[in-house]
């Protein structure tokens, strides 16, 4: 995107994203016409020259057709599938800071991808999975005295020995900064969630009050006594509601003083794309994405539940 820009208000914003919009998708259909153009005519002319052609008009037709369908073809698919990501680079870096000042956060702000490596590395030396960056927005705020960060995520792992097979997947982690150190980790994780948490290792297993919660968790825990005040009722339908809402695997640590919540396979319903104006409904949807560490902190009741450990 080269400078970044900054604006005066959210309607210029807007105006400069929806011109960049339009341009982009107008892009987008010449890429497809000429990439196709090049390919097809290139391809044509490799076969034609061949059956057609001796000597120099050969070789001057298989080398047109090779450049048009080797090279012009390549070039024009390159150009074409940087455009949506682009695009969507740019809404996030210059839309979500003005929708921030309408979530319910003090000291919300837009961070650089390069800010979040350091926590992103951290995340995944612990867990023992990588990480990478997506480029949907990330952010830092703070929520009745917690602070959060939170960042889009690709994640990579092996699903077969024999062939070395490995899928990619996109996920969201949310991470809460406790004003106190929880006394016990606790690891509550999804029993048909990827095994990717090979280091988060916990002596105990604990069962719960609630036999549909049990049957979709698995709870391991460094000390029982006190994880079963931790392990409330409030806490258990917080985690129910966030994956029946939001579904993909909710996976919640807390370990001293942070709490990671990781959306494996994570859906949202707000899919920004060059074809989609910003207009009052696409900003609703946007807005909407941008509160889900607020859902998550109340339906995890994290502004409360310290109280009960100190």
């Amino acid at each position: 995107m080269g400078q970044e820009k900054s604006f005066e208000s959210q309607e210029k914003a807007i105006r400069y994203l929806e011109k960049l919009r339009r341009r982009s998708l107008f892009l987008l259909v010449l890429y497809i016409i000429l990439s196709s153009i090049f390919g097809a005519a290139g391809f044509g002319l490799v076969v034609a020259s061949a059956i057609a052609f001796e000597g120099t008009a050969l070789a001057l037709g298989l080398t047109g057709g090779f450049v048009g369908f080797l090279v012009l073809l390549p070039v024009f698919l390159i150009l074409l599938f940087r455009l949506t990501p682009e695009y969507e680079k740019a809404l996030y870096a210059y839309l979500s800071p003005w929708l921030l000042e309408k979530g319910p956060y003090s000291k919300a702000f837009y961070v650089k991808k390069k800010q979040v490596e350091p926590l992103v590395f951290e995340i995944s030396r612990q867990i023992n999975r990588s990480l990478d960056l997506e480029d949907n927005p990330a952010f830092r705020g703070d929520i009745k005295g917690v602070s959060f960060l939170t960042f889009g995520y690709r994640s990579y792992f092996s699903v077969g020995r024999r062939n070395n097979k490995t899928e990619n997947y996109s996920g969201r982690v949310i991470s809460f900064d406790l004003p106190t150190n929880v006394k016990t980790d606790v690891f509550i994780k999804q029993k048909v969630a990827l095994p990717i948490f090979k280091k988060v290792r916990l002596r105990h297993i604990i069962h719960t009050e609630s036999i549909l919660f049990d049957k979709q968790y698995d709870v391991l825990v460094q000390d029982e006594k006190l994880s079963r005040i931790l392990v409330n009722p409030v806490l258990i339908d917080g985690i129910l509601s966030l994956g029946k809402e939001y579904g993909g695997f909710v996976n919640v640590y807390f370990k001293k003083d942070k709490v990671l919540v990781f959306y494996d396979k994570y859906f949202s319903a707000f899919h920004p794309g060059l074809t989609h104006r910003i207009d009052d409904a696409f900003l609703e949807g946007f807005l909407a994405e941008l509160r889900l560490p607020y859902r998550v902190f109340r339906s995890l009741d994290l502004g409360n539940f310290t109280l009960t450990l100190e």
